[in-house]
């Protein structure tokens, strides 16, 4: 008999738990559409001076959010790839080509998820 009562307290203190820790009210989200840090091609002239301080005056905010999401608009891929056929003008080629070191840049900015699922997913 003595069993039976220690384990009919069991549910009891589960439920006497599970209300003693509350859950935040809300959760926030940031989501980022566009995400284009810069590209390689056709040179380098087209990649920010100091890639690490690109999202530096929007840092806070995203580390803010309980998740932050981006929308990686290109692949990180450092060289090689092949322009889009662009209307049959060289000129106006391109290839959304970033460098891969800047997956560091856009981590430390706070983001805990990028997608890479858009239109420009097979740029390289």
């Amino acid at each position: 008999m003595r069993k039976k009562k220690r384990y009919s307290l069991l549910p009891i203190l589960l439920i006497y738990f599970s209300f003693s820790f509350s859950l935040p009210d809300t959760v926030s989200v940031i989501g980022v559409g566009d995400l284009m840090p810069g590209t390689s091609f056709p040179d380098g002239s087209y990649l920010p001076v100091r890639p690490e301080r690109l999202l530096s005056h929007v840092k806070d905010i995203i580390q803010s959010a309980d998740l932050a999401v981006a929308n990686l608009e290109g692949c990180l891929i450092d060289s090689g790839g092949t322009p889009k056929d662009c209307w049959e003008r060289t000129d106006r080629c391109f290839i959304f080509r970033i460098p891969e070191a800047y997956v560091h840049y856009i981590m430390d900015a706070g983001f805990d998820a990028v997608g890479l699922a858009n239109n420009h997913v097979r740029d390289m």
